[in-house]
């Protein structure tokens, strides 16, 4: 197996790639933030998919948000895209869509009922049911 630590030569060649693609200064430092995190918790091992797949876990059993690792993990994946150790690349977690929308009770009317869109905080579907008794 080849050296696979991550440099910090690495690390400015890939901050390097991202503005030559054309990405935001936000999203370049969006991936550069990720990397770091992975990174450190590498801990000078060498980067292998059991490596990755086990951040994927531990970021999991901390409790991120399923949106937040999936971002992660794009920005990791990108870098290995970059360096050419495609064989570490992993899968993303898959973000099921909810059919339904969960129920909570409007705090200042609790005959109102308010359907939010999911937990992470989409409400691109959400609608309220106004259930009034009279």
């Amino acid at each position: 197996m080849h050296n696979r630590i991550i440099t910090r030569e690495c690390l400015e060649q890939y901050g390097r790639y991202l503005i030559a693609e054309e990405k935001s200064p936000a999203s370049q430092e969006k991936y550069m933030r990720d990397l770091k995190a992975f990174l450190c918790f590498s801990e000078g091992r060498q980067i292998t998919k059991e490596l990755v797949l086990e951040y994927k876990a531990a970021c999991i059993q901390r409790g991120y948000a399923v949106r937040s690792i999936i971002s992660m993990l794009a920005s990791i994946n990108s870098f290995l895209l970059f360096v050419g150790w495609i064989d570490c690349k992993v899968k993303s977690i898959r973000l099921q869509r909810q059919a339904y929308c969960p129920v909570r009770r409007h705090r200042h009317n609790p005959a109102d009922f308010i359907y939010t869109g999911n937990t992470l905080g989409d409400f691109q579907n959400c609608f309220i049911v106004d259930v009034h008794h009279h």
